[in-house]
């Protein structure tokens, strides 16, 4: 069966499909992938890697020796158990895994798989011609691990769950098969728009083809690349070396790149979707072709690949998908292996570029094995971040006169200059984002951040020497002195210096940082404090009220950063800022998070928390939700901000944001018992859209609703009508519609799958 139209396969070899396309030549067969037995100490190393938050100047060259080695990715026949909770799963006609867990093997076991592993099954993909965003299949191994995503945790995840098939193998054997095959491509090359990605921006950042001599030696150091990720990565080598080999095996596969308008359009996707976020290109343009030129030309491989997944990542095809989880993998591999064999690699900036890279995607790429690869994984790069001296004081001295002399030479030290900062400033900005929606404490500290402040974004993006010197003697005069560090900038603003200032995006997001660690901090000791009844020592009530008011303290500076910024952009086109967009859905959400305990709402939608009939209502108001008016606005704003952003531009976070809002306004609504918001006054209470594009914080209906609790807010459907925010199953279902609008990614896609699988385990709760 799963070899129907792979003729050239070996008769000893089962091997999963990939999504196809139909209509074209017959694929050809998988590389096959070999390897030795499960360890199951391998993840450990990994997923610990995170625990220790202390210490991150500590690093040093032996800490590679242990952290290095790459697992081995092998499953248990009992951990195919998971991927199907209704009887008989659909694996090779050779082996029928029984829903009481028993395995009935015939007699062919022996000659087709190793008594040891059972190959996953995959389904087949509609094809980019026939593609809907919403119908897009997934291996059953990713959706079997959804459950078990080490944060969006709805569900409850039952003690099995935890042995869930690792897919690495099946990204790396999609992304061969897809490279291998050419005519893939070609159906899914004439679907291209670049016109989705036309999209108003502050910033126009031109992207150069990869040619020539470049081209060639990417798609060389691409082919060891996938070649060492498929041999870390095999499966059954004895039988494997006691059979003949395959005639395409993973030594003698040759691959090819993607073709060069498919890699061009990815690397513009790149562009727009992730360097308003995390600046690194200065000039205003992405030339390839001069990173394969430098001196370090694997770690610029590794770079321009990593960016080139992350322009797939939001494409909704399954070749896109599989460019991307491949490519990811691959590059995860080879990137350790990198510093490994040179530990001087740890402090290159296209390395630390690359790791940033790498972890963006894993830690958004919803699936669970790179999921948990980021969050164990990123406290070893910051740790590496910190060795490379990047966090300490950078003096510098620039003096006009001098620049004159020479200003090519003098542009080009300004620009590894300041590249080396920003580099600093986006490891920041990803440590906060992956702390938000993992509730977990930031890794980074604001007393160790040393680095100076971005320099203007204007010099930064100068095209040309003679612009950026007129802009650096306009700026800084005849004399230029580094701007003061994160740290000093912070004391600024609680000292309150900054106001009436205009700050650029990226200051205003390096300000979140350290607001959005003490709201964690905070929230995690009052999660351990009792709930203050009748038996509660007065010290410990006392504890709680001074937390409580710490916050307070919290969401004023928060109230004095949004001031800041709306300072800072008044009267700038709403669609031209989407970094100012995105910092102020971040903003709300550490807002929401001042005002309500995420972990404990999670711990009741996975109904973990002992209650007795009709005393949910009691806990939520006690344990989760401190002010529900203040919530539902700041749910309403982020839907708001969301929606009002194009999907190509939106950052990778953006449906954990939507997930949120999704499970705050739920439980907030399930507090209330289902009733309105809305006073009890006299006369008919006036209804209106919290999420509505007019509606900005300080409209007069949102101030009435927050202040005296006036008007009933509702949800704006896509179709225009409202919907009632009181009733807990509409936001789930308003927020899985929102997700379907643009569930390209896979993130949004699994996190759409588990909203309305927690709709329906709730619709009689």
């Amino acid at each position: 069966m799963l070899r129907n139209g792979y003729t050239h396969t070996p008769p000893d070899m089962a091997l999963p499909m990939t999504p196809m396309m139909p209509n074209m030549p017959h694929l050809e067969q998988f590389i096959p992938i070999n390897g030795p037995p499960y360890d199951p100490e391998g993840d450990n190393r990994f997923f610990n890697m995170g625990n220790a938050h202390g210490g991150l100047v500590d690093f040093n060259d032996n800490m590679l020796a242990e952290f290095m080695s790459s697992p081995s990715i092998l499953q248990e026949p009992h951990e195919l158990l998971v991927m199907n909770g209704k009887g008989v799963m659909h694996t090779p006609n050779h082996m029928a895994i029984m829903s009481n867990g028993s395995a009935t093997h015939n007699s062919r076991v022996g000659l087709e798989s190793p008594p040891h592993h059972v190959p996953y099954r995959m389904r087949a993909g509609p094809s980019p011609s026939s593609s809907s965003v919403s119908g897009l299949q997934e291996p059953d191994a990713v959706l079997a691990s959804h459950a078990a995503w080490p944060y969006f945790q709805c569900h409850r995840v039952e003690k099995h769950s935890s042995f869930t098939p690792k897919t690495a193998s099946i990204y790396l054997e999609g992304l061969a098969q897809t490279l291998r095959n050419q005519a893939t491509w070609q159906a899914w090359t004439s679907q291209l728009n670049e016109r989705l990605l036309a999209i108003a921006t502050e910033r126009k950042i031109s992207t150069e083809p990869i040619v020539g001599w470049s081209r060639e030696k990417l798609l060389a150091i691409t082919q060891g690349f996938l070649h060492k990720a498929l041999d870390i990565h095999r499966v059954g080598q004895i039988n494997r070396d006691d059979s003949p080999a395959s005639p395409e095996s993973s030594h003698e596969a040759f691959l090819m790149l993607p073709p060069p308008e498919v890699m061009q359009y990815f690397l513009r996707s790149y562009v727009v979707r992730y360097e308003p976020y995390y600046s690194s290109i200065p000039g205003g343009r992405l030339d390839p072709n001069s990173l394969m030129h430098s001196s370090n030309s694997k770690a610029a491989s590794l770079l321009i690949l990593l960016m080139v997944a992350s322009g797939a990542s939001a494409t909704a095809t399954p070749e896109a998908r599989y460019i991307t989880s491949g490519l990811t993998e691959a590059c995860r591999v080879s990137l350790f292996d990198t510093v490994e064999k040179d530990v001087a690699q740890a402090r290159e900036v296209l390395v630390l570029r690359s790791a940033l890279l790498l972890i963006c995607l894993a830690a958004w790429s919803g699936d669970k094995w790179h999921m948990d690869m980021a969050m164990g994984q990123k406290g070893l790069y910051l740790a590496m971040l910190a060795h490379a001296g990047l966090l300490d004081v950078s003096e510098s001295r620039i003096d006009i006169n001098e620049c004159k002399l020479d200003p090519e030479i003098a542009w080009g030290d300004w620009k590894e200059h300041e590249g080396r900062h920003r580099l600093t400033h986006s490891w920041v900005i990803v440590d906060q984002e992956i702390s938000l929606f993992s509730d977990a404490t930031p890794q980074l500290s604001v007393v160790d951040l040393h680095v100076p402040m971005p320099d203007s974004d204007d010099l930064w993006h100068a095209s040309t020497s003679g612009d950026w010197l007129a802009l650096f003697e306009k700026t800084h005069g005849s004399t230029y002195c580094s701007p003061a560090s994160i740290r000093e900038f912070f004391t600024k603003f609680v000292d309150g210096d900054l106001a009436g200032k205009k700050l650029s995006p990226t200051q205003l997001r390096l300000l979140l940082h350290p607001l959005q660690a003490q709201v964690c901090q905070l929230r995690q000791f009052i999660a351990c404090l009792p709930d203050g009844g009748n038996h509660a020592k007065a010290s410990r009530a006392v504890s709680k009220a001074a937390t409580k008011a710490r916050l307070e303290e919290i969401s004023a500076l928060l109230q004095q950063w949004y001031a800041i910024s709306k300072q800072s952009f008044s009267g700038m086109d709403p669609g031209t800022s989407w970094p100012t967009c995105a910092n102020l859905i971040i903003y709300h959400l550490i807002s929401l998070n001042a005002i309500t305990s995420f972990k404990c709402i999670e711990q009741f939608a996975r109904r973990e928390v002992p209650l007795g009939h009709g005393r949910h209502q009691t806990w939520l108001q006690n344990k989760c939700i401190d002010q529900p008016e203040e919530a539902l606005f700041h749910c309403g704003q982020t839907l708001r901000l969301i929606r009002s952003m194009p999907k190509p531009v939106r950052p990778p976070w953006w449906a954990g944001a939507i997930y949120r809002v999704a499970i705050v306004g739920w439980a907030t609504s399930m507090s209330r018992g289902g009733a309105p918001f809305s006073t009890q006054g006299q006369g008919e209470s006036v209804q209106f859209a919290i999420d509505g594009d007019e509606l900005t914080p300080e409209h007069e209906l949102l101030s009435r609703f927050m202040k005296y609790q006036e008007g009933e807010p509702m949800l704006t459907g896509a179709d225009g009508t409202l919907k009632p925010f009181h009733l807990p199953s509409n936001i789930l279902s308003h927020c899985a519609d929102i997700l379907e609008e643009d569930s390209s990614m896979r993130l949004a896609d699994g996190i759409k799958r588990k909203l309305r699988t927690f709709m329906e385990s709730w619709k009689d709760g």
